[in-house]
């Protein structure tokens, strides 16, 4: 029975509510599991897998069910993914410490051109995920596309870290940053990338359309 009215839009505000609110738990949960480094990127998979559900009208999946078994699934691949990927940041890391031991006019333009190599880092950290639920690539083909994709869009990354940014502003601000950080954030992200690979989905449909129309001479 649907409920109609003013009630109706606060029930569906509030079951929006529970349903953040418990995909985050989940989230919370799945990681300690995992202890922690072995459970953050499967659990954040399962998340976001389900979030994606959500964005293409599939409301009514299971939370639970699908969690558990997405999280189940993709254990090694996701952990293979996150592996990687905090190594890569490891490394950047290790040569920003390095920097600080460096002077003069190099160590000025290896310093400043290490900011543009963090902003790289960070947009492929957020498209990673996302790409490989969409596409279910290897690690490799994953970064290359989240790589590829975050360039080419630029608008979408600069929105994708500005929303982060609001995000974690916001739910710091309400103090509800242990109920919703994981899961809000997480729908940002894939809120903004759903549009990059709709738009690409569009490009490669309408490519595919040109190629199949005949030339009239």
């Amino acid at each position: 029975m649907e409920i109609g009215g003013l009630a109706g839009v606060f029930h569906k505000i509030c079951s929006w509510f529970v349903r953040f609110a418990y995909i985050n738990l989940l989230w919370i949960l799945f990681t300690i599991i995992g202890l922690f480094l072995f459970g953050f990127f499967p659990a954040t998979v399962a998340m976001c897998t389900i979030i994606r559900k959500w964005l293409h009208h599939q409301e009514d999946v299971p939370i639970f069910k699908t969690f558990w078994r997405t999280f189940k699934k993709e254990w090694i691949k996701a952990n293979g993914l996150g592996i990687v990927i905090l190594a890569i940041g490891y490394l950047l890391y290790a040569c920003l410490v390095l920097l600080q031991g460096m002077q003069g006019f190099i160590y000025f333009l290896l310093y400043f051109s290490s900011f543009s190599l963090v902003f790289l880092y960070l947009m492929v950290v957020c498209f990673a995920i996302p790409v490989y639920i969409q596409y279910q690539t290897s690690w490799k083909e994953t970064l290359k596309q989240s790589f590829i994709l975050g360039i080419a869009h630029p608008f979408h990354t600069i929105g994708l870290f500005v929303g982060i940014f609001t995000t974690y502003l916001i739910l710091d601000f309400i103090q509800f940053k242990f109920f919703f950080l994981g899961s809000v954030m997480a729908f940002v992200i894939m809120y903004m990338t759903n549009h990059v690979f709709e738009k690409v989905q569009l490009k490669i449909s309408a490519e595919r359309e040109g190629l199949s129309q005949p030339v009239i001479e």
